[in-house]
């Protein structure tokens, strides 16, 4: 194996990197025939790489149309290229799917979820994102179905449990002033 070093830091690795220094991302020169826009291109697809793998699917994208542009038949930047835009799309519809499901728009919630699992089978928690929707639905059902006091016969036990508590508090004053049991009922 043939080792190279750089000549800015001194780092020492083996292989091709294209004209550049892995460890530093100097362009030195190299007889191999490789030019400046081998080096650019070979720099540009790492960094889209790299975005790709943290899903950083917009900026990814860019550096890849910026390779189309300057080589269009780079076969590996289309396949990048395409790959990205699915994650994008992806990505997109679970956002959305997530929106509509704090809306509790819970059927629309699953389309997309369900769209997302046609295109990519196993994309992060889908199934069971839509196993927590139905869970949700069926606690809202239960939550409807619940007979709740109705409003007014509510308010009206209130006042009469406050009426005879004022009446219990105005006889103990009064047996205490007048030291006689009054009760406003006799």
């Amino acid at each position: 194996m043939n080792f190279h070093v750089c000549p800015h830091c001194k780092h020492k690795f083996q292989g091709a990197f294209a004209g550049y220094c892995p460890a530093c991302g100097a362009l030195y020169e190299s007889n191999q025939g490789i030019t400046k826009e081998d080096v650019r291109t070979s720099l540009l697809l790492n960094e889209a790489e790299n975005l790709m793998a943290q899903e950083e699917w917009r900026e990814a994208i860019g550096k890849l149309i910026e390779i189309v542009k300057a080589q269009p038949n780079h076969t590996q930047a289309y396949a990048l290229l395409d790959t990205a835009r699915i994650g994008q799309r992806l990505e997109r519809l679970y956002v959305r799917a997530e929106h509509c499901y704090f809306d509790k728009k819970w059927d629309q919630s699953v389309e997309l979820l369900e769209s997302i699992e046609e295109i990519q089978p196993g994309y992060r928690d889908v199934n069971q994102f839509i196993d927590t929707i139905g869970l949700d639905r069926e606690t809202e059902k239960r939550k409807k179905h619940r007979r709740k006091p109705s409003e007014p016969v509510f308010q009206i036990i209130l006042i009469i449990l406050m009426l005879v508590m004022t009446c219990l508090v105005i006889s103990g004053a009064a047996t205490l002033i007048f030291g006689d049991l009054v009760l406003p009922f006799s």
